[in-house]
Order: structure tokens, then C-alpha cells, then sequence
């Protein structure tokens, strides 16, 4: 027979990791219109992300890096989803 109280922290950990995600999702929903408005912003942008991305690397970006990089049009991240 398993003890409740070996189980109570396990079960009070996933309830606060599902609100989390809950309260992730909520936000990022209200945060896409900026993004996509920033965006459409940055396009006007010639090689800001090969400027912020060389800048972030720095000296270990090696010549192809560079090269591929100005391809570069949108950056974006993906949300996790519930369960992952």
C-alpha cells in the first residue's frame, strides 16, 4: 500500500505545473498581436536578425554562420504544450 503522503507532493507539483502553463498560454495568446505587429516592424529592417544574431554569437560564429544568416527573416518560438 503506497502512502498518500509520498504522493500528495507529486500530485500538488503537476496541478502547479498545469496552472503554469495554463497562465503561459493565457499570456502568450494576449502577446501574439505585439509580436506580430514587431514583426512586421523588423521586415522593414534590412539584416536586423543577422545584426542581432552575429552580435549574440559573437566570435563563435564561423564565416558560413554569417552566410546563412542573412537568410535570416523571422525568428520565433514555439510554446510548449501541455504534457511536454
Amino acid at each position: 500500500m503506497q502512502c498518500r503522503y509520498r504522493t500528495l507532493p507529486r500530485q500538488l507539483t503537476e496541478d502547479a505545473a498545469d496552472a503554469v502553463l495554463e497562465i503561459e498560454q493565457k499570456y502568450s495568446k494576449l502577446k501574439r498581436p505585439v509580436y506580430e505587429r514587431r514583426s512586421q516592424i523588423l521586415k522593414d529592417m534590412p539584416d536586423f536578425w543577422w545584426k542581432t544574431m552575429r552580435h549574440a554569437l559573437g566570435t563563435n560564429a564561423t564565416d558560413d554562420d554569417l552566410d546563412v544568416l542573412g537568410y535570416l527573416v523571422d525568428v520565433r518560438a514555439r510554446e510548449r504544450e501541455a504534457g511536454r
